[in-house]
């Protein structure tokens, strides 16, 4: 990761960058490296609590090195991102709460065609033969 973010930090000073936009928390850690390296403003859109699905879903566990970097580096992120855009009122609600300024904090709700998602037990059969 280092030699990447040197990468990075690289093409952010000859391109004359201004900010950068990371598409979620993992990349946001990579955005966050950057703005340490050279103070260049970065946003977090999908910024979404992803230490913590992994941990709920099973994936990892809670000492697992993966969940404590991740959470680590997703807690670097509300502390100095100059916005987090998330998916989730709810999400928001939580960042107000955890103390990150409501004006760093954005909803972008994801929209999904209802009816092309909508369940379908036949068609949940057909798809997992």
């Amino acid at each position: 990761m280092c030699v990447f973010r040197g990468e990075l930090a690289a093409l952010v000073r000859q391109g004359a960058v201004h900010a950068i936009v990371a598409r979620g928390a993992l990349a946001g850690c990579l955005a966050y490296l950057v703005w340490k390296k050279l103070a260049i403003a970065f946003v977090v859109e999908s910024f979404e609590p992803h230490a913590d699905y992994m941990l709920e879903s099973a994936v990892w566990q809670r000492y697992d090195p993966r969940f404590l970097f991740e959470r680590h580096w997703e807690n670097r992120q509300k502390r100095v991102a100059a916005g987090l855009m998330n998916v989730a009122e709810n999400h928001r609600q939580q960042l107000l709460a955890e103390g990150v300024p409501a004006a760093r904090v954005v909803t972008v709700p994801c929209s999904v065609n209802l009816a092309a998602f909508r369940f379908s037990a036949p068609v949940r059969q057909v798809q997992r033969k």
